[in-house]
């Protein structure tokens, strides 16, 4: 093992993204992970794609939490201006900052290639944090918590997609 590691042999996971707002790349991030070698493999790679499904398929639904919310607020205003504030929010930033954290914890608990129970819980977790987060931006007269008490249903909304991947 000693000298697997000094010649590198360990095998890696790149992870590449990108955050863009219709034809204009606003971030581009690379990160590289140590991969269980347990996970090395068709059965591995079908788990990772799922765990990524289930990340980005949260991170769909509470990108339209933040629609919702926006509409809620702002009423019928321009679309420009209602994206702008959808974008001011913080809920998606959070959620995948906070997934930055989450994701390393999820490759070591995939030894032995276990279950994804685990991360839906890390991904629930990490919605929360980032809705209580979002909740507090945003103010407290009386059109806040309307628009919150709308965002509230949508968000509730949004985490059963995770209980919903859990059957499929």
């Amino acid at each position: 093992s000693e000298l697997a590691r000094q010649v590198d042999l360990f095998p890696r996971l790149r992870v590449l993204g990108q955050v863009s707002d219709q034809a204009k790349v606003l971030d581009i991030r690379r990160e590289v992970y140590p991969l269980p070698r347990d996970l090395v493999g068709p059965r591995g790679e079908v788990l990772l794609q799922k765990a990524l499904e289930l990340a980005e398929g949260l991170g769909e639904k509470l990108q339209g939490v933040t629609r919702r919310l926006a509409q809620a607020l702002l009423g019928g205003r321009d679309p420009a201006e209602l994206q702008a504030f959808q974008r001011s929010l913080p809920l998606l930033r959070l959620y995948w900052a906070e997934l930055d954290g989450a994701f390393p914890r999820f490759l070591e608990g995939l030894e032995g290639l276990g279950s994804l129970d685990g991360w839906r819980d890390e991904l629930r977790r990490a919605a929360q944090g980032a809705w209580g987060e979002t909740r507090r931006f945003l103010g407290t007269e009386g059109r806040h918590l309307k628009a919150l008490a709308e965002g509230e249903r949508a968000f509730g909304q949004a985490l059963t997609f995770l209980k919903e991947e859990v059957k499929g």
